[in-house]
């Protein structure tokens, strides 16, 4: 009797023992699923948004919007430290904005037949593109959009009701020579290519202008306040502005609060213009090397009152990146990483 006793309560121990294992495994199994389902939620999260280096109370501080081109994909940043995704589609070639209208975007994406498929986008509706027109490549080939020397897209520019898309690009000018124009006013699908160089002006003539404008007026290098004048040459730096005042053109630019002022200085000229791109304040103080060639600078820094933002090629992220200067001393500040493109809306 004491026996089968023993052996019953055995056998109930058993199975209460399996059931208990079991319940665990699946509850187990159950937690496991739960974390791959959070894993795959947080990286989608993770592909529409991006980390920007900067802090909150800097981007705030900004007061703007900055669209950028990462990955061949349309990202928006304000006054958070995190950037969204507007399009999703990963293969844009070049955007646009609407200097009118906050709310509205143009970008492009390459057709099969190599041309530039043009699309509009209302920011509180991104999810919606809607197709404009289309501009031929009449090259047949990709130097049609991108030039040959620093593989730089084309770019699409918004003026009025016309929307005005670079292209042919010719090494006798080192630029793009046409535009493909896009009337907006009724959003039509017609595209006419106008000749920029409708002036028949000779390559001849046109070096000499890229020439004058690169030496400006030298009187506009120095700065007056209050009776006093500034020579920005009073700094230490890799570059000295007195080693090429007297026989070197200089192009310069003044921020639009005049607390500042790039400057390039023509070093070498062969097939292109080459020089150093610097910054220095107009007290002439704190003067800093962008970077040592202003070619690579022509369509990529805008200002913001006093800040500076620029595009700069990164050996840490192997790609080119989005910079800040915001400061007096002129210390670049890193924004966002890998970028083709960016546009600021104030």
């Amino acid at each position: 009797m004491i026996k089968h006793i023993l052996l019953i309560t055995l056998l109930c121990l058993s199975f209460f023992y399996n059931c208990i294992m079991y319940t665990g495994n699946y509850s187990g199994a159950n937690h496991n699923s739960t974390i791959a389902q959070d894993t795959i939620s947080n990286t989608r999260d993770a592909g529409e948004r991006l980390r920007i280096h900067l802090g909150q109370e800097e981007m705030s501080a900004l007061n703007c919007l900055i669209i950028f081109l990462h990955d061949d994909d349309i990202w928006l940043i304000d006054d958070d430290t995190t950037a969204v995704n507007l399009s999703n589609t990963g293969n844009i070639f070049s955007f646009a904005c609407d200097p009118d209208s906050t709310g509205i975007l143009f970008y492009s994406i390459l057709n099969e037949a190599q041309g530039l498929d043009i699309f509009v986008l209302k920011l509180e509706n991104p999810d919606e593109p809607e197709y404009i027109g289309s501009v031929i490549n009449e090259a047949g080939d990709m130097s049609y959009f991108v030039t040959s020397t620093y593989g730089e897209r084309a770019q699409m520019e918004v003026t009025g009701n016309e929307l005005l898309v670079e292209c042919d690009f010719v090494w006798g000018w080192f630029d793009f020579t046409d535009v493909a124009v896009i009337d907006l006013s009724m959003i039509k699908e017609e595209i006419d290519t106008t000749d920029v160089c409708e002036n028949n002006i000779t390559e001849e003539e046109n070096d000499i202008q890229i020439t004058n404008e690169l030496v400006g007026d030298i009187s506009e290098l120095f700065c007056t306040n209050q009776g006093r004048r500034y020579q920005l040459s009073n700094t230490q730096s890799i570059v000295r502005w007195e080693d090429h005042l007297k026989s070197e053109p200089i192009r310069f630019e003044l921020s639009p609060a005049g607390n500042k002022v790039i400057f390039s200085i023509l070093a070498d000229f062969c097939d292109l213009a080459h020089g150093p791109l610097l910054i220095v304040n107009v007290d002439g103080s704190n003067q800093h090397v962008l970077d040592s060639d202003m070619m690579l600078h022509n369509l990529n820094r805008e200002w913001v009152d006093d800040k500076l933002l620029y595009i700069r090629y990164s050996q840490e992220y192997e790609g080119d990146c989005l910079y800040i200067i915001n400061n007096y001393e002129n210390m670049s500040k890193l924004v966002m990483n890998n970028i083709q493109q960016f546009r600021v809306i104030q």
